[in-house]
């Protein structure tokens, strides 16, 4: 299994429904956690797993991929999304997404884990 997905995000709010970060590209996530004392302008890290992420028709997240592992049942992308990020994505063994064309990808916010610099994540929602 690969490693979590980790990308740095900013804290744009925080509210009942969680935390809401900015994406590089400008676009907003609500991640179903509580705030803990962050706040607007924190830097925090955003977990991804790969089995998580989906290739979609349209997303938070854009780039392309840069390599592909098909592995029969499943499929490991490594996506671009900017010089510096790579997102790995597992996939379904029959994706044809084919190399170094444009691709996005989604997850579900209450997949995503927000942690702090320092290592802790942020509680999920609802537990105690």
């Amino acid at each position: 299994m690969a490693e979590m997905n980790l990308m740095k995000v900013k804290v744009e709010s925080t509210g009942a429904e969680g935390v809401s970060v900015t994406l590089r590209g400008g676009k907003a996530l609500i991640v179903p956690v509580e705030a803990g004392g962050t706040k607007a302008g924190d830097e925090l890290l955003l977990g991804m797993r790969p089995e998580h992420l989906k290739v979609a028709s349209d997303g938070p997240f854009k780039g392309q991929a840069a390599l592909a592992e098909r592995l029969g049942s499943l499929t490991i992308f490594h996506v671009e999304t900017a010089p510096d990020v790579t997102l790995v994505v597992q996939a379904k063994g029959g994706d044809a997404t084919p190399l170094h064309t444009p691709i996005a990808l989604d997850i579900a916010p209450s997949a995503c884990h927000l942690f702090r610099p320092q290592g802790p994540a942020l509680r999920p929602l609802g537990t105690a």
